[in-house]
């Protein structure tokens, strides 16, 4: 009988620590979890995500190495995430180190999301309605990056949500989990003023079905948001 050509390589399974790490980091990223709040316990970790307490301390120590979490001792205790606050030269290092893979996340936001703007005009329900105009609402009255990514997250997850296509929302997480760099290293009040004024437009575009114009609107927010990006980079100084 004939072989198939099937090139076969070694299957790497990752320990379920990794998993359970990779979840919290996602959470991280995405602002879901935000610097000075306590996570769940250990117990009640292990219970939510159906694993042994040892794996989630496998998993806290893996991301209290990489600096995304503190972890106290005792009774009052337990795991924080990481009060981080890194110089302005720290920042500007870390955002020219990441050019090309913000580069790539923009290409890749370029083409989900203004689809799922799109969508959303068509789809969106009611509740998705009001918790976009909430999440709205909450974009100038944020405080600080934390908050901002937090607020700014939803407001990108929803639309993609209600998109009413659970492929298409997937993706955009995946490029929303990838921002965690440009956040901690932009402008924040750049950020604030020019989504806050980019998302009511497309938020309005949403609520009147207009979906061609939201599409649009979406694509030029990123063109914009990546643009101040590139500004910040070229203003390093030393930057080639």
């Amino acid at each position: 009988m004939a072989q198939v050509g099937l090139e076969l390589a070694p299957l790497h399974v990752p320990p379920a620590y990794e998993h359970v790490a990779n979840r919290l980091r996602r959470a991280i990223w995405l602002g879901e979890l935000i610097p000075g709040e306590r996570l769940p316990s250990e117990r009640a970790l292990a219970e939510g995500l159906e694993v042994s307490r040892l794996t989630i301390r496998e998993a806290l120590r893996t991301l209290q190495g990489e600096g995304l979490i503190t972890i106290r001792r005792g009774a009052s205790g337990g795991a924080t995430i990481a009060l981080s606050e890194p110089s302005a030269e720290q920042r500007h290092r870390l955002l020219v180190e990441a050019r090309d893979h913000m580069r790539d996340v923009h290409e890749v936001r370029q083409a989900i999301e203004p689809m799922a703007a799109r969508l959303a005009a068509e789809r969106i329900t009611d509740g998705q309605l009001a918790a976009l105009r909430a999440h709205q609402d909450e974009i100038f009255t944020t405080t600080g990056v934390s908050s901002f990514r937090r607020t700014d997250s939803a407001f990108h997850m929803t639309i993609a949500q209600a998109s009413g296509n659970p492929l298409l929302a997937k993706a955009v997480e995946d490029a929303r989990s990838a921002l965690f760099v440009m956040f901690d290293t932009s402008n924040f009040e750049v950020l604030k003023a020019s989504s806050g004024k980019a998302h009511q437009k497309i938020l309005d575009a949403i609520a009147v079905g207009n979906g061609d114009e939201a599409a649009t609107l979406m694509s030029v927010h990123l063109a914009e948001a990546w643009a101040e990006i590139e500004a910040v980079i070229d203003s390093t100084p030393g930057y080639d």
